[in-house]
């Protein structure tokens, strides 16, 4: 059972111990003592009766189906008295698929092997094992598919109930390794949410069966699709910490760059799950193949039925689950839900949960109503003396790569201020916090509100708005300054098809954008460049925001007579975070401990550094130029950070959920105490601050009136102007769902008046 196990000894003056491990598992401990009066004990830890049955079960089958296979080949040989070369080729071509399938599952294997946390150890049927030894057990099993095929060849009631049997089955396996995979949970999973998922995946199986007619290619279709998401589910929660949800579907087309960027490894338990899972598919496809000869009407007749009933089970129970469920989503933390209800059935209600429903009283003229008001100022507070300056100013707006101020957060201290320059900064300039709804990753849910104004607490909760519900035409603050004679850029240092920027930008009227190509000279947008690390253009292996800054400076100097409006959105912070760019600023107490860590800091120096060139070059511009820079996340490393400032798990959303905010001007800008507000304001705050000719539309006048009384307002924090939550406030929800009507209407409603949203309003907000 145990090939090469180590024995440790170790003495001291009055005891002697040995103990006897397999890889990081301890089979055996002696402990021995010099003295009578401590008792000597051996100590032995057996595998359950469990663990050892299934692999002699495994073991003896593969002996005995070969051994049936080879008897019976061996007798019809002597019946025939010479052995059938044809038949026996026929035979050996048939089990072609099923060795090319052994094949795929240990390529398979080796890459989750390859790819495994550093140093995990491997466990199957409750013992550790070495590499190989788990995928002895696949060959073995195929032994056993091999044999089992050729005896239910002969016996075809036999073969129809097993192959029945293993049908209903699946689901029920499929579920456990799915969960398996990645659920902590799974043994304290109600009895019921098993059978509900099981019945949903046997729902799906049945469908693939209609479309197929083949009980082996459904089986293997919900097996595979469940193990997969098993695994992916562990990926993600380590990387997110979410397991995959809906919303994560609408970037398949960007997962792979995202990917790209990112360590990936497998734990463990995925790669057991995995070996399970291979276990399991050799039993199903060890049936003999069962042919059907079908009629056109006998075919589409049972399927068209089975597809009407499947559609209205899913119609009415997502109907129930939006009009009736008492219970929701754990929309912050998923994988509580996950882990409770099970993948499948929490999957479904997330995808429920995400359909954009009517507010409650939702009237487009009662929304036109009121933001008719805050075109024209009528019944409203007198609007501040128009500013006559015929120069409207520059506008650079720098949402940074999971930029984050941990300098003196409660007990986290560094040993200096990576952001020394930019929070130094005091004329003409606002400092303070971006309160946003996304944690570790997000990006583009920041880049929505900032660049719509339309807050993610309207929106379902895991949803990504961005690409989710952003059509041709619709409304963005380019479109606004577009109506005031600016010209507008926007650029992103990565893939043109990351988060499906190019189509979502063009959707929201931007016209001159720039992808990775425009910094690296690649068309493909796939250079070797790229990956560079050591070079000014390059940092952490993405294209530098040095490089990203100095690109704007050539924008702003050879710009039109027009004003232009930038925004950016840069890339050189992006996790992971392996330790391999290091620094001097550390955290105090902790020096040396986590490279991720160290990285992280430093590279915010750097960011920090490159931004103070920025604004030295913009310091002698001769234009009146506003910048707009802050973060989009904490990082994904954040825990690390906020464990030691606060203690692990002594803090919540509104620690983890906001960033550094800063907004300086190289002309008189009205300065500020230290602002906080929520990432929905921000275009409009800084447009408001920005004056010199430059208007709000309506929305934003509404944006604005209502930030004087709740500044703070995301998915998981909502406080008014005196810092107190408000979530369950009435006056706070009427004046939410007053708001939640409003971006109904700017998102969904197709005879939406654009004048609201993006043309300059008659009537501007004073905000004093």
């Amino acid at each position: 059972m145990f090939h090469n196990p180590k024995v440790n000894w170790a003495t001291g003056e009055n005891y002697w111990r040995v103990y006897v491990s397999y890889q990081d598992s301890k089979i055996m401990e002696l402990n021995g003592f010099n003295d009578f009066e401590s008792t000597s004990d051996v100590t032995i830890n057996y595998p359950s009766i469990v663990s050892i049955i299934g692999q002699y079960l495994i073991v003896i089958s593969a002996i005995i189906f070969l051994t049936i296979f080879f008897v019976n080949l061996c007798d019809q040989s002597i019946i025939d008295k010479k052995l059938n070369i044809k038949r026996l080729l026929k035979f050996i071509l048939n089990q072609i698929p099923k060795a090319i399938l052994v094949v795929c599952l240990f390529l398979a294997f080796q890459l989750l092997y390859d790819n495994r946390i550093a140093d995990t150890p491997l466990y199957l049927f409750g013992i550790s094992m070495k590499k190989y030894d788990m995928f002895k057990y696949v060959i073995l099993m195929s032994f056993s598919a091999l044999g089992l095929n050729y005896l239910l060849r002969k016996f075809d009631r036999a073969s129809n109930i097993y192959s029945l049997a293993i049908f209903f089955l699946n689901p029920l396996i499929s579920f456990l390794l799915l969960e398996f995979a990645y659920n902590p949970s799974i043994g304290e999973m109600s009895i019921l949410y098993v059978i509900l998922n099981s019945l949903m995946l046997l729902g799906i199986q049945g469908f693939i069966f209609m479309l197929t007619r083949s009980r082996k290619i459904s089986t293997a279709i919900i097996l595979i699709v469940a193990i997969s998401f098993g695994i992916v589910n562990d990926v993600l929660m380590t990387l997110r910490d979410s397991p995959l949800i809906p919303a994560f579907l609408g970037m398949l087309g960007v997962a792979g760059d995202v990917a790209g960027d990112t360590v990936i490894e497998f734990s463990g338990k995925n790669i057991s799950a995995f070996i399970f899972a291979a276990l399991w598919l050799l039993v199903l496809i060890s049936p003999p193949r069962i042919r059907r000869n079908l009629s056109i009407k006998k075919y589409f007749i049972p399927l068209i039925s089975y597809s009407a009933i499947l559609f209205a089970i899913v119609i009415g129970s997502s109907h129930y689950y939006v009009t009736h469920a008492k219970v929701g989503v754990n929309l912050w933390r998923p994988s509580r839900t996950y882990y409770v209800e099970g993948s499948p059935f929490s999957f479904y209600r997330l995808a429920v949960d995400q359909m954009l429903k009517k507010p409650d009283n939702y009237s487009a003229k009662n929304v036109e109503d009121v933001l008719e008001k805050y075109y024209t100022g009528e019944n409203l507070d007198p609007s501040k003396p128009e500013d006559k300056s015929d120069k409207k100013p520059n506008i650079i707006m720098i949402q940074s790569e999971a930029l984050a101020d941990y300098f003196r957060v409660a007990k986290l201290k560094l040993t200096e201020n990576p952001l020394e320059f930019t929070r130094s900064l005091k004329e003409n300039t606002i400092q303070g916090n971006l309160h946003v709804s996304v944690l570790g990753g997000g990006t583009v849910n920041t880049e929505y509100e900032a660049l719509t104004g339309n807050s993610l607490s309207f929106f379902p909760g895991g949803s990504y708005p961005f690409q989710q519900y952003v059509n041709d035409g619709a409304t963005s603050i380019g479109r606004l300054l577009e109506n005031q004679g600016y010209d507008t850029y926007i650029t992103h240092p990565n893939k043109r098809t990351n988060y499906s920027r190019e189509e979502v930008w063009g959707n929201l009227g931007f016209k001159n954008m720039e992808f990775l190509n425009a910094y690296t000279g690649d068309e493909e947008e796939d250079s070797e460049a790229y990956k560079k690390a050591n070079s000014d253009d390059f940092a952490h292996g993405h294209v530098s925001d040095k490089a990203v800054f100095e690109r704007i400076e050539e924008k702003y100097k050879n710009k039109s007579d027009k004003p232009l409006f930038s925004y950016v959105v840069t890339m050189q912070n992006h996790g992971s975070y392996p330790g391999n760019y290091q620094g001097e600023i550390e955290v105090e107490g902790h020096e040396g401990e986590d490279a991720g860590a160290n990285e992280f800091i430093n590279l915010v120096k750097k960011s920090d550094d490159d931004f103070k060139e920025l604004v030295d070059f913009f310091t002698n511009f001769d234009e009146p130029t506003i910048i707009c820079i802050y973060g989009d996340h904490q990082p994904q490393n954040y825990k690390y950070f906020m464990d030691i400032a606060y203690g692990p798990g002594n803090y919540g959303n509104y620690e983890t959920h906001y960033t550094p905010l800063t907004i300086w001007a190289n002309y008189d800008i009205k300065e500020e105490p230290f602002k906080e507000i929520s990432a929905n304001y921000l275009s409009a705050y800084l447009f408001s601050v920005a004056g010199n000719g430059l208007k709000l539309s309506a929305y934003q006048n509404y944006q604005l009136d209502m930030m004087r009384k709740y500044p703070i307002m995301t998915r998981f924090n909502n406080k008014d102007d005196m810092g107190q939550e408000v979530t369950e406030d009435s006056n706070f929800l009427e004046k939410r769902n007053e708001l939640d009507n409003i971006i109904y209407y700017n998102v969904k409603d197709s005879k939406r008046d654009d004048k609201f949203f993006i043309e300059p309003a008659e009537y501007q907000i004073d905000l004093k």
